[in-house]
């Protein structure tokens, strides 16, 4: 289904960047050579903060893009409030126990998360149209042609974000079943 982002931020990641980012990652080997092998040569990662909802997607340019994160949010001065829930394991089940709260705001064509400036980030009113995947809506025999495993994705797309407290909600939940907990 296209969407059409008007207002947001965007970065574009390499696949040298992506490796680098990946190899700050404390994961192991063969999950670390399965995720290599799905990266794409570039991948263009969009951050909206539209009305109460934060949104972040990945697209490499063929195949369709990913929703990774749909978070609600409010504003609040010049700042959008990202709601992170969190999750731990308790006794082997999943519990969730808390929040955790990301600003980010402009300033001088700027994005800062909790007051961190992320430089890779630019600003743009360009409209560009994603070809997202919904197959999380309507599910489809045929599964959905990315050129990244999107399942993974949030090891080395959204590295340059402190986000990582939402990996397990990453892909709208596709990974949930094999979340691994300390």
């Amino acid at each position: 289904m296209p969407v059409t982002l008007r207002d947001y931020w965007v970065e574009t990641i390499t696949r040298k960047e992506a490796l680098r980012r990946l190899a700050t990652r404390d994961i192991d080997d063969e999950r670390r050579i399965k995720i290599e092998r799905s990266i794409p040569p570039q991948t263009e990662h969009y951050l909206t903060f539209d009305k109460n909802v934060f949104r972040e997607y990945a697209y490499s340019g063929s195949g369709t893009a990913a929703l990774l994160l749909q978070l609600p949010g409010y504003r609040a001065r010049n700042l959008f409030v990202v709601i992170v829930p969190l999750l731990r394991s308790m006794d082997g089940k999943r519990a969730m126990y808390g929040y955790d709260f990301h600003s980010y705001g402009g300033k001088n064509g700027k994005l800062l998360e909790n007051d961190v400036h992320r430089p890779t980030f630019r600003h743009s009113r360009e409209p560009v149209i994603l070809p997202l995947n919904v197959s999380f809506v309507q599910p489809s025999p045929r599964p959905p042609s990315l050129s990244f495993a999107c399942c993974e994705a949030c090891e080395w797309v959204h590295s340059a974000l402190d986000i990582h407290c939402a990996d397990w909600i990453c892909c709208l939940f596709q990974c949930f079943d094999n979340l691994v907990l300390p």
